[in-house]
C-alpha cells in the first residue's frame, strides 16, 4: 500500500472516530478527504485552509493539508503544516511519521529519523515508522541498525514482504549473502516480484552460484523485460557458465533498452573479440569509449591493432 493511501486510510478513521470539535471545521475536513480521495490536492488544501481559519488549532486540518501537499510534491510546505500539527498535538505520531517521509524525501535522513523515532516513542506498535527508519539507516549505511528496525518490523507485520526484502538488501551490504538470501526466499513466498528475484540471484552470484543466479534472473526478466540491469547481471552469470552466446545475446536485449550504456557496449565487445568477431567487437569498444568507459581504450590497445 502506498504513503498516501495509508494516510488517507488514517484520515477517515481519524474523522469517523472524531468528536465534534467545531463543526464546521469538521465539515471542511471532510471535503478535504474527499478530494483528496480522489486526488484533488489543490481542492483538498482549500477545504482545510476554510477549516484551519475556523479553528486554528485544528490539528487534523494541518495534517490534511500537510497530506495534500505531500501530494503534489511540495515537501517543504508539507513539512510545515505537519510541524504545525505537531505544534498543536504534541502526541500526534502519525504527523512525526509523515514529517519523516517529507524529510526523507529532501534527503535529511537524520531529520526523518528522529521523526521516525518520536512516532515510534508515541505508538511502538507503529510498523511503518520502524520501516522508514530502517529505510533512513540504509541511506545512511547503517545497514545493522537498518536490520533491526526491519527485524521490529516483521515481528509486528509477520506478512511484509517488503520488510524481508529490505533487510535482504540491508545484509548483502554486509556481505552476509547467505542471510540475505533467506529473505529473498520469504519475500518471495509472500509475494512474488521481479526486483526480489533480482537481489537474490545477485546474492546467489555472488556465492557463487551462477546456475541459481540465472534461474533467479530468467524469473525476474519474465515478470519485467525491460529491466536493464537484470540482462547485465544475467549476461554475467552465462559467461561464469561459458555461455558467451548467450551473454550477447542478453547485452543486445540490454542495448535494446539503453542505448548508452557504456558496460554493456564494453563487455560485449570483450565477448565478441574472444568469439573472432574482431571488427564489430572493437567498434563496440571504440563506443564504449565515447561514452565514457576510459578501460575501453586500454582494451582497443591490446586486441584491436
Amino acid at each position: 500500500m502506498s504513503i498516501m493511501r495509508k494516510a488517507f486510510y488514517f484520515l477517515i478513521l481519524i474523522i469517523l472516530a472524531f468528536e465534534v470539535h467545531s463543526q464546521t471545521p469538521k465539515e471542511y475536513c471532510d471535503r478535504g478527504l474527499k478530494k483528496l480521495g480522489i486526488n484533488d490536492f489543490m481542492g483538498a488544501i482549500g477545504e482545510y485552509n476554510k477549516a484551519i481559519q475556523k479553528d486554528p488549532k485544528f490539528s487534523l486540518a494541518y495534517f490534511g493539508r500537510g497530506i495534500s501537499k505531500f501530494g503534489l510534491l511540495d515537501n517543504r510546505g508539507a513539512i510545515t503544516d505537519f510541524t504545525k500539527a505537531i505544534e498543536v498535538n504534541p502526541k500526534y505520531d502519525e504527523a512525526y511519521y509523515m514529517r519523516g517521509i517529507a524529510k526523507s524525501n529532501q534527503k535529511d535522513d537524520n531529520g526523518a529519523i528522529v521523526d521516525y523515532s518520536k512516532a515510534i516513542e508515541i505508538n511502538p506498535q507503529h510498523d511503518n515508522a520502524y520501516f522508514q527508519r530502517g529505510a533512513s539507516k540504509s541511506n545512511l549505511q547503517d545497514y545493522k541498525g537498518a536490520i533491526t528496525d526491519y527485524n521490529k518490523v516483521i515481528k509486528i507485520s509477520p506478512k511484509n514482504n517488503w520488510a524481508y526484502f529490505n533487510r535482504g538488501r540491508a545484509k548483502s551490504r554486509i556481505l552476509d549473502h547467505i542471510g540475505a538470501i533467506v529473505d529473498f526466499t520469504k519475500a518471495i513466498a509472500i509475494e512474488t516480484n521481479y526486483e526480489t528475484y533480482f537481489s537474490r540471484g545477485i546474492s546467489k552470484f555472488e556465492l557463487n552460484d551462477y546456475r541459481g543466479a540465472n534461474f533467479d534472473f530468467t524469473k525476474s526478466l519474465e515478470m519485467n523485460p525491460k529491466y536493464a540491469d537484470t540482462y547485465f547481471a544475467r549476461a554475467n552469470a552465462k559467461i561464469k557458465l561459458s555461455d558467451n552466446s548467450g551473454a550477447i545475446s542478453d547485452l543486445n536485449a540490454l542495448l535494446e533498452i539503453d542505448t548508452r550504456s557504456a558496460k554493456a557496449y564494453y563487455l560485449r565487445g570483450i565477448l565478441k573479440v574472444q568469439s573472432g568477431q574482431k571488427d564489430s567487437g572493437c567498434l563496440d569498444l571504440s563506443k564504449a569509449g565515447e561514452l565514457g568507459d576510459a578501460k575501453a581504450y586500454g582494451s582497443i590497445k591490446a586486441y584491436c591493432q
